[in-house]
C-alpha cells in the first residue's frame, strides 16, 4: 500500500515414482522496500494418467486358405513417455472345414507408468467364394391377378450345392392386401452361401390421411419455441402410427436458426402422407444484469475494490465487458466510470454504469508563515 515491491520466485522438482509423475514446488515471496515479506507456496501435482493411443493397428485382413499370411505390428505412442506394443495371437480353427480358421492377434500397448491401451486385428483364412445364385424376378400384381411361384437356380466353382426356400407373408391393411417374400439360400459343402429374395407386392393404393388440424409455419423469439405438435392419421384399412423427425439449420448465431418439422403416416402397403411446419427461431433480446458493484467513494489509501458485474440471457451465452474512464481532480483525487457491457451471441447487448470516487482528505493547506 505504501512503496514498491518486489516478487521472488524459487521452484523445485520432485520426482515421482515414473518419468511422467513428478511433483513442482513454486514458493513465492513478496518484499516491499521496507524490507515486509509475504510468502506463499503453490504445489503442482503431475501424474500421467493417460494411455497409449495407437498410431496404427493392421487392419483386419481376410485370405484364402492357400494364400501366405502377412503379419504387420501395431505402433503407439504416449504423451508422456515412450510406448512399448506387444502382441497375443490366438488361432480358432472352424468345425466346417479343416481350411478356414480366424487368428485374432491382440495388441497391448504399455507406457512407463503402466497405462496401457489394446487393439485388435482379426485375421480370416477361409474358403470364401460362395454359390451364384439366380432367383425369379420381383413383380406386382392386383390380388385378382396370376401369382407365379417359380423355382430358382444355383451353380458353385467347387462342388454341389443345395438351396434352401423360405415365405414369409405379410398381411397388409386389408385381406386382399399383402407381401410375400421367397428367400432363395444356396450353401456349398464349406458353407458359403449366397442369399436372395423375392418380393411378390399384392397391393393397396391409397394413402393415409391427417385426423388434426395441421401446424403452420410461425416464426418465434428463442425462448418461447413450442413442441411439436402430436397428429395422428387414419387408414381406408388398417391402424396407422404418424412419425415425427426435426432438423435445425443454424442461421447467423446460435439462437437464430430454423426448424424443419416432418410429420409422416404410412400403411403396410407402402402408401404414404407426409405434412412440413417450417419454425423461424430468432433471438432479439438483451442480456439482463443480475448484479452491478455499487458506486462507492474511498480515501486514497484505502483498498478499491474492482468487482464484476454479472447477468443472465434467456437464449444463450453472453460476455460482459468493461471499460473504465478516469477523471482526476487532483493527484491523488480521481473518479473511475466503469461501463460494463452485456453481449450475447446474437450481438444484442446491455450496459450499466459503476463510479468509484477517490478522496484525499487528510490533505491539510499550508500555514500563512509557510506561505510567507
Amino acid at each position: 500500500s505504501c512503496s514498491d515491491l518486489t516478487i521472488d520466485l524459487v521452484t523445485e522438482v520432485v520426482p515421482g515414482n515414473a518419468a511422467g509423475n513428478y511433483t513442482i514446488e513454486r514458493t513465492f515471496t513478496a518484499t516491499d522496500d521496507c524490507g515486509n515479506a509475504s510468502t506463499f507456496e503453490q504445489i503442482i501435482t503431475l501424474t500421467d494418467s493417460q494411455a497409449p493411443e495407437f498410431d496404427s493397428v493392421p487392419a483386419d485382413a481376410s485370405y484364402e486358405c492357400d494364400e501366405e499370411i502377412v503379419y504387420e505390428m501395431a505402433m503407439a505412442s504416449d504423451n508422456c513417455s515412450g510406448a512399448s506394443v506387444t502382441v497375443v495371437a490366438d488361432t480358432v480353427f472352424s468345425e466346417l472345414c479343416m481350411q478356414t480358421f480366424t487368428i485374432t492377434r491382440t495388441f497391448t500397448a504399455v507406457d512407463n507408468c503402466d497405462n496401457s491401451a489394446s487393439a485388435v486385428q482379426v485375421i480370416e483364412v477361409a474358403d470364401t467364394t460362395a454359390p451364384s445364385l439366380e432367383i425369379p424376378a420381383d413383380y406386382e400384381a392386383e390380388c385378382s391377378a396370376a401369382h407365379p411361384l417359380e423355382a430358382a437356380t444355383a451353380s458353385d466353382n467347387c462342388g454341389p450345392v443345395t438351396i434352401v426356400l423360405t415365405a414369409d407373408t405379410v398381411a397388409g391393411a386389408c385381406a386382399q392386401s399383402y407381401v410375400v417374400t421367397r428367400t432363395f439360400v444356396a450353401t456349398d459343402a464349406c458353407g458359403n452361401s449366397t442369399s436372395d429374395a423375392q418380393v411378390i407386392t399384392i397391393v393397396d393404393t391409397q394413402a393415409p390421411m391427417f385426423v388434426e388440424e395441421l401446424p403452420a409455419s410461425l416464426e418465434v423469439e428463442c425462448d418461447n419455441v413450442p413442441d411439436g405438435a402430436v397428429l395422428t392419421a387414419m387408414d381406408n384399412c388398417q391402424d396407422v402410427s404418424v412419425s415425427y423427425s426435426e432438423t435445425r439449420l443454424d442461421g447467423s448465431c446460435p439462437s437464430n436458426y430454423t426448424l424443419t418439422r416432418t410429420w409422416t403416416s404410412s400403411d403396410d402397403c407402402g402408401n404414404e402422407v407426409t405434412h412440413e411446419q417450417i419454425v423461424g427461431v430468432s433471438d432479439t433480446t438483451s442480456p439482463e444484469f443480475t448484479f452491478v458493484p455499487a458506486d462507492y467513494t474511498a480515501e486514497c489509501d484505502e483498498e478499491h475494490p474492482m468487482e464484476m458485474a454479472t447477468g443472465m440471457d434467456v437464449c444463450s451465452d453472453f460476455e460482459i465487458g468493461v471499460t473504465e474512464v478516469v477523471s482526476y481532480d487532483c493527484p491523488q483525487g480521481y473518479t473511475i466510470e466503469r461501463t460494463f457491457e452485456a453481449v450475447d451471441a446474437c450481438g444484442n447487448s446491455a450496459s450499466a454504469m459503476q463510479t468509484i470516487t477517490i478522496v484525499c482528505l487528510l490533505y491539510t493547506s499550508p500555514s500563512p508563515r509557510d506561505r510567507g
